[in-house]
């Protein structure tokens, strides 16, 4: 919901991260093993960003969906949908961009942990989770730092590359090395996003 609002149609996508064993052993999908994920001692913040990070991840990469549907008119999605099914694991939910009265809100990715632990060695399979959606703001400059944390690594590469990402549209709106040329730094003056309203 935004506000009281309740939002229909929105599309939310699937992905499944990591399965889970009897024992409550995470292991990373093949689809994920490319990225560098560590679910150990994230507090919420932290939890939060990796989600928004694998969600920028899978539609440069074209991760494969495991499920997908839209919110029904009360704004509620219920998966698995159709005659697929869901197995024990970590999931992520990507929700696509939603325009309500000439704005752009986005819902903020999400992990779902299937089952969930309550505790006392209970756990819980019919889980409801509520995306919490945000007003997007008109940009006209992002930045972007790189920030090394590893002690000065004799092993850190000269260059990396980071990727403009048009939410809106999956594309890559431009590409720019980081170096210690440019203090691992770059910002985009005009970003080449095209207008919503």
């Amino acid at each position: 919901k935004i506000g009281q609002d309740k939002i229909p149609d929105v599309t939310f996508s699937l992905y499944r991260v990591a399965d889970i064993s009897d024992h409550g052993i995470l292991t990373i999908t093949k689809d994920f093993q490319r990225y560098n994920i560590n679910f150990d001692e994230l507090d919420e913040e932290a939890f939060q960003k990796l989600a928004e990070n694998l969600a920028a991840y899978v539609k440069r990469d074209e991760i494969p969906v495991i499920d997908q549907g839209k919110t029904n008119l009360d704004g509620i999605l219920q998966f698995p949908t159709g005659e697929k099914q869901l197995y024990a694991g970590v999931y992520l939910i990507v929700g696509e961009d939603h325009i309500i009265n000439g704005q752009l809100y986005d819902a903020q990715p999400m992990f779902l942990h299937l089952p969930t632990y309550l505790g006392n060695n209970k756990f819980l399979y019919d889980v409801e989770i509520s995306p919490k959606y945000r007003l997007k703001e008109k940009t006209t400059e992002i930045k972007v730092v790189k920030v090394w944390d590893d002690k000065n690594s004799k092993y850190r590469p000269s260059s990396i590359e980071v990727q403009l990402i048009d939410g809106a549209t999956d594309t890559v709106k431009d590409t720019v090395v980081l170096s210690k040329k440019n203090n691992w730094r770059y910002t985009w003056k005009e970003p080449p996003f095209g207008d919503w309203e």
